[in-house]
């Protein structure tokens, strides 16, 4: 519509004139100006079947209505049982009351469904596919969909359950844009002519005709073709495309179609065509284009199929020649022929010679009547291409860069292109390539030259009708990388110049000498594709051939060359080699060589193999003298070699000398006095070094010793010498010398042969050991011819004197030391003299001596090594060694015992270095030391070593084991380790068995344990059973065990419960709320107990599936009104005082000691007709409240002591009557059934819904406007207690109230508020009695009371 006052109207006819209707569709409900809908309630009350139909009415501001459409006719036929054997409570048993039926509609229309369910309550939802604009209802039932564009399906679900109907779209026709021909078509005498006529895909398919003139044609394709055409036909076609729709409701008429309408008109075309040099030319493609080689001539024809008295030419547009003046312009010249009316049947036109200008569209144009028609071809004078300036070959060094540029012309513009040896196509840089009209230039750069890089490069210029190309090379100049050498030779000998050269192209190599050429220099070798390599031999040299040679190497870019000398050669002599020298240390010294050659030698040093670099060296042409000094000469600088090499390229020679220390001689052994008879021989012995090695001779009182004298050199440097005397006679007693002298200087010693007297000493003293502080005795007896003196002297020079006593020649002696101090710890030595006077002065004339040593005795060393032989748990065997002996007293006391400390203390000795300890503690580390004792003392500890013992079985059982069974068939363990000191090891875990204590059976033995805590499960109810428990170690499992017996707890009874009605059945009927149960009991003690109810579904209603264990604590359930099927709540808390035999679930009453939360316990009222189940939870103490931390209420957190199982299902019974004392009619109850049957069947719409349902037992129904007399209700009775709730539903402005009476007359005055309600929104009033009923609606409420209300 077009004004929003407009109304569409809908109005119901039936066969009963009672049950005419008309409904206004308010704004809200109309979803689109030319859409509505309604429902109409009907009853069907006589049982006989009922016709309606409606009707839609146009409704304008203004004017008369209009009746748009009249639907079909609908029947309402009675049934005796519409639901079946289910109750209007269920109704699952019938889902929908009309399903949406599918729809065929045209695109861009509107389609609309409907989907009302069985049940009027409830709602229906839609979905279709996404992108799809659509509109759902107010009240849900209609959906929708505007604009429709595509097939879709639409589901509709209420309840879970799918119902699907399908949209299915109708396309209009349409042709698509680029096949509609224009108004007029022309075409050619004689031609075929095809039209098209391409429609667009769509659903349906489309049907295609066409018409030629406005009669039909029998073709019915895309494509129609016309025969031949004559000149002047004229026929107006015509394509017509239709849909083939389905019948539609929205759809009236005939389907759309579409068409296109051209008039075809045949006239005389020109027809050119061209020949080249009297040839036709062929076409290079379909536009009519023509290929003409430059310099050629060619013929444009222009025929006509009919003469014409108007023909011109033009080219590019501009006009060169007229039928009509007969004109010819400067360039192409034309011919036409012309017949008998003067009218143009054919023109020529030539063109000699074709250049570029040539090039160019021509047009022959021609008028006949009216119509201006040509034709035109495109000439194109083609040039193969040309390469103007081209690359040159360009030598570059490595690193370097590279512009080769190509510049080429041709018609079409060739295209260039560049390759190369080894990378083969190269593509040139973006700018480096310019066209200017018919000139290409193209450019390639090489950058940072690589070895790749130097090789051919091509530029190649093409295009359709030639090609050109130009070959270059990127190279490298000459360069010689191996230059012959400056080379001296001998006479006679061979020698031989090198030279090589690399670079690109490939270099060749020439020799001359002195500036001639040499023609044999055949001995050349290609190395690789860039170097050459030649060399030449001069063989069997004489003195002409000593000249300079020249290597000459050249390619095309450069010639380079280089050149070597022949020089007459000598082999080196040393003339002056160098001399073997021996100094002194810290002195200096020279070596000097000097060696001839040619070329002039060159010399170096050496010595053991060492380059010595510091020289100085004088050379001439022939002549190197080299001089080697060193100074300040030390140890590392002697006795080796210093070798001269003088080498040049023909020969060497060497010459050592070697550098030896020199020593002052030095006697190392001189001469002693010697005391000897007359008559008998003595012997002086003499030994010296130096070096060189001294030569010894000797002096007797000034004058030399020729005879009895002898020399030996011992080694390097040393020489022993002798002087034997023999048969001594008295002028042979006095002084002799001993002299060495060597080349630096001399030493000299002399000795006394004396004539003495026998003395000999016969007892020498041992060796003592003693302790400081100790005495010490030593003795020494001597005899000579006559008794000599004994004296005694200690190792520092100091003399003492002993006890002497002589007899006869002999002389004894003892010498007492008391106390010895560290001091008298040294050498002695015993000296018998046997004396001469002389003038008072006594001389000694004969002596001898003994040397012995006082030892200081001390205690041992500390014993070493200590280590374990073996171990066991509680001992140990050790063994050790003794420590190092003194080195300086070898008489120290023996050691007598060992002393062996564990961990610092004592613990045992032994005689040997070995013992074994006992007594030790398991599993324990210990350190151990070891001290050596002699006489002297204890010595040093020794280093301490560490062992530990092997674990052992623990030797305690484990303590504090209880035991308690807080479940069926569970025995829960807990206990503390055994003692520290009884683990010997480390625990690893715990044995724990069980069995019956009146069983005689094996034990039943779990897997070790490592917690302090087990849990036996699987055990039988109500039985004694023993537990052991032992502890675990590495060694094994201890032989103690603790024990403990503890009782299962018993199976819990079996919960039973029975329905008992809470209030006065009503007559007829038994209807229940609520259900009495047996509450079981325990022998464990407990402080309160949980009774918890829970509503059971179809999944539970036989055999029960609930862990009772998983609801512990308060947050685990769920409130009486959160509960939904399966989930536990709980009804009442109980302390053990107050715990009754039976307990009553849904009597709205709950017993709540402990609760800290009231609000989830509530024993409302159960639901009518479901099965329910319950249990029973005893607790050992009241749980304690546990906070977390963004709660600071806290809640209890409850441990579970022991539990019942659940009770076997129990059903609440439903069913309800009117009393017989009631007043109200059998045919009243019939009407209101019958009411209710028609409207779950009949409803169309969600309107104001207004249903009664009447129940009875406990329930009755009062209507405030006649609460005593209407007879299709049952009546208030006077002094009889009520109660009534408030339901308030909105619909169109208008509210609707429904109350509900209680009868509290049976003793549930106290109910309260909300007693037997399951509905949130229920409010329900203090109790009134039936003589002051009132209508209130802001009834009292006590939110302390069941708040889930």
């Amino acid at each position: 519509t077009e004004d929003d006052a407009d109304r569409l109207i809908i109005v119901w006819e039936g066969s009963n004139d009672n049950f005419n209707n008309s409904v206004e569709l308010s704004d809200e409900d109309t979803y689109n100006p030319l859409l509505g809908y309604s429902i109409f309630v009907a009853s069907n009350s006589d049982g006989l079947p009922d016709m309606f139909r409606c009707r839609a009415i146009f409704r304008p501001l203004s004017g008369d209505d209009m009746t748009i459409a009249t639907s079909d006719e609908a029947f309402l036929v009675p049934i005796t049982d519409l639901i079946g054997s289910g109750s209007t409570d269920d109704p699952d048993n019938r889902t929908f009351l009309l399903t949406p039926s599918d729809e065929i509609v045209t695109e861009m229309d509107t389609a609309a469904f409907v989907c009302i369910p069985a049940d009027p309550t409830v709602s229906a939802s839609w979905s279709v596919a996404d992108g799809i604009n659509f509109v759902i209802g107010s009240n849900s039932f209609f959906l929708t969909i505007l604009d429709v564009f595509v097939d879709t399906a639409v589901n509709c679900t209420i309840d879970g359950n799918i119902t699907t109907a399908s949209l299915t779209v109708q396309e209009v026709p349409a042709l698509l844009e680029d096949m509609i021909l224009p108004e007029v078509t022309a075409a050619r005498e004689g031609t075929l002519l095809t039209l098209q006529c391409s429609p667009m895909m769509a659903t349906p398919t489309p049907v295609i005709s066409w018409l030629a003139n406005g009669a039909a044609v029998q073709v019915a394709t895309e494509n129609y073709t016309i025969g031949a055409v004559s000149q002047s036909t004229e026929i107006i076609y015509q394509c017509l495309v239709e849909a083939t729709f389905v019948p539609t409701t929205n759809r009236v008429g005939t389907p759309p179609t579409v068409s296109f309408i051209t008039t075809t008109l045949v006239d005389c075309v020109p027809n050119i065509a061209v020949t080249v040099s009297g040839a036709a030319a062929t076409a290079a493609n379909v536009d009519d284009t023509y290929d003409v080689m430059s310099g050629s001539s060619f013929n444009i024809t222009c025929s006509l199929t009919c003469p014409t008295a108007t023909l011109s030419w033009t080219q590019n547009g501009t006009i060169i020649s007229t039928s009509s003046s007969m004109s010819i312009t400067d360039g192409p010249s034309v011919e036409y022929t012309i017949n008998g009316d003067g009218e143009v049947t054919m023109s020529v036109l030539t063109v000699e010679m074709a250049d570029l200008t040539n090039t160019a569209l021509y047009q022959c144009n021609t008028t006949v009547g009216d119509v201006q028609s040509n034709d035109t071809i495109a000439v194109i004078v083609y040039v193969v291409p040309d390469i103007t300036e081209a690359p040159s070959d360009t030598a570059a060094m490595m690193g370097g860069s590279v512009l080769f540029s190509c510049t080429a012309s041709g018609v079409p513009l060739p295209n260039i292109t560049w390759s190369s040896n080894s990378s083969g196509s190269i593509t040139p840089d973006d700018g480096d390539v310019v066209a200017n009209g018919n000139t290409i230039q193209s450019q390639i750069r090489i950058a940072d030259v690589m070895d790749d890089d130097y090789q051919n490069y091509t530029c190649t210029a093409t295009n359709m009708f030639g090609t050109d190309s130009v070959t270059v090379l990127l190279g490298m100049e000459t360069r010689i990388v191996v230059a012959p050498l400056e080379t001296t030779q001998l006479l006679g000998l061979t020698v031989t110049f090198s030279c090589a050269a690399t670079g690109i192209p490939l270099p060749s190599i020439s020799w001359s000498s002195d500036n001639v050429v040499m023609i044999d220099a055949s001995n050349t070798t290609v190395l690789n594709e860039t170097t050459v390599y030649s060399e030449i031999s001069v063989v069997d040299i004489r003195m002409v051939d000593f000249v300079m040679y020249t290597c000459t190497a050249m390619n095309s870019f450069n010639s380079v060359n280089e050149s070597a000398m022949l020089i007459n050669a000598t082999i080196p002599i040393i003339e002056v080699p160098p001399d073997d020298v021996t100094v002194l240390l810290g002195g200096n010294v020279t070596f000097t060589c000097v060696a001839i050659g040619v070329p002039a030698p060159v010399i170096t040093w050496s010595s053991d193999d060492n380059v010595i670099n510091t020289t100085s060296v004088v050379a001439t042409e022939t002549r190197t003298t080299s001089v080697l000094s060193l100074t300040n000469l030390t140890l590392s600088d002697f006795n080796q070699s210093y070798t001269c090499t003088a080498s040049n390229d023909h020969g060497m020679m060497i010459s050592s000398a070697f550098l030896t220390e020199g020593m002052v001689p030095v006697i190392m052994v001189a001469p002693e006095n010697v005391l000897q008879l007359q008559g008998r021989d003595a012997i002086f012995r003499c030994s010296a070094f130096g070096i060189p090695r001294p030569i010894i001779s000797w002096v007797f009182n000034d004058e030399a010793v020729l005879s009895g004298t002898s020399s030996e050199g011992m080694s390097d440097g040393m020489v022993d010498a002798e002087l034997n005397i023999t048969n001594i006679s008295a002028d042979q007693f006095g002084n002799y010398t001993c002299n060495a002298t060597n080349m630096f200087s001399d030493d000299t010693e002399t000795a006394v042969l004396e004539e003495g007297i026998e003395v000999m000493i016969t007892s020498k003293p041992e060796d003592v050991s003693v302790a400081p502080g100790e005495r010490a005795e030593l003795s020494c007896v001597a005899t000579g011819n006559r008794a000599p003196n004994i004296t005694w002297m200690r190792q520092d020079g100091m003399n003492f004197t002993g006890s002497n006593s002589t007899t006869g020649d002999t002389t004894s002696s003892l010498l007492i030391i008391s106390g010895a101090m560290s001091d008298d710890f040294t050498s002695y030595a015993c000296i018998a003299e046997n004396t001469v006077a002389d003038n008072i002065i006594e001389t000694i004339v004969a002596s001898d001596r003994a040397v012995f040593t006082l030892y200081e005795s001390v205690v041992p060393s500390a014993p070493i090594n200590v280590a374990t032989v073996s171990d066991e748990s509680r001992s140990v065997t050790l063994s050790w060694e003794d420590g190092p002996l003194l080195p300086l007293n070898p008489l120290n006391p023996n050691i007598t015992d060992y002393l062996v400390y564990l961990n610092d203390s004592l613990n045992g000795s032994s005689t040997s270095p070995t013992i074994t300890l006992s007594r030790l503690f398991p599993f324990t580390s210990y350190t151990v030391t070891v001290v050596a004792v002699n006489r002297i003392g204890n010595s040093e500890m020794s280093q301490s070593s560490g062992f530990s013992t092997p674990e052992e079985i623990p030797g305690a059982a484990p303590q504090n084991l209880t035991a308690q069974s807080p479940s069926i068939g569970i025995i829960q363990l807990s206990w503390q380790p055994p003692p520290v000191d009884k683990h010997f090891g480390i625990i690893t875990g715990y044995h724990i068995t069980y069995r019956i204590s009146t069983s005689s059976g094996d034990a039943t033995a779990i897997n070790p344990v490592v917690t302090l805590t087990a849990t036996l499960s699987g055990l039988q109810s109500d039985s004694e059973y023993n537990v052991t428990i032992a502890a675990i170690n590495g060694a094994g499992t201890s032989l103690s065990i603790a024990t403990v017996s503890v009782r299962t707890i018993p199976e819990p009874p079996a919960l039973t419960a029975i329905v008992i009605p809470t209030t006065r059945p009503p007559p007829g009927g038994i209807r229940t709320t609520s259900i009495t149960v047996t509450l079981p009991t325990t022998t464990v003690p407990y402080s309160h107990v949980w009774v918890v109810a829970v509503r059971l579904s179809s999944r539970n209603s036989g055999v029960l599936t609930f862990d009772t264990n998983s609801y512990a604590n308060r947050a685990a359930f769920k409130n009486y009104s959160t509960a939904m099927d399966d989930e536990p709540y709980i009804v009442a808390e109980i302390s053990a005082d107050n715990y009754p035999a039976t307990f009553t679930l849904g009597d709205n009453s709950s017993t709540q000691v402990f609760s800290d939360f009231p609000e989830l316990d509530c024993n409302g009222p159960l639901m009518e007709g479901r099965p329910y189940s319950y249990f029973v939870r005893f607790f050992s103490s009241r749980p304690p409240v546990v906070r977390a931390r963004r709660d600071p209420i806290g809640q209890r957190q409850y441990t579970v002591f022991t539990t019942t199982r659940f009770a076997p299902p129990v059903t609440t019974a439903s069913q309800a009557t009117c009393d017989q004392d009631d007043d109200i009619s059998s045919t009243a109850l019939v009407i209101i059934i019958a009411s209710v049957v028609v409207i779950i069947i009949l409803t169309l719409m969600f309107v104001i819904i207004t249903i009664v349902i009447i129940k009875y037992y406990r329930w009755k129904i009062a209507s405030l406007k006649n609460l005593q007399d209407d007879s299709q209700y049952c009546t208030i009775n006077p002094s009889t207690v009520y109660s009534y709730a408030l339901y308030d539903t909105v619909k169109s402005s208008n509210k609707v109230y429904r109350y509900e009476a209680d009868d509290l007359t049976n003793g549930n005055e106290a109910l309260g508020p909300g007693a037997g309600y399951s509905n949130p929104q229920d409010l329900h009033a203090p109790p009134i009695t039936g003589d002051d009923v009132i209508m209130n609606e802001n009834p009292a409420y006590d939110e302390t009371q069941c708040t889930h209300f």
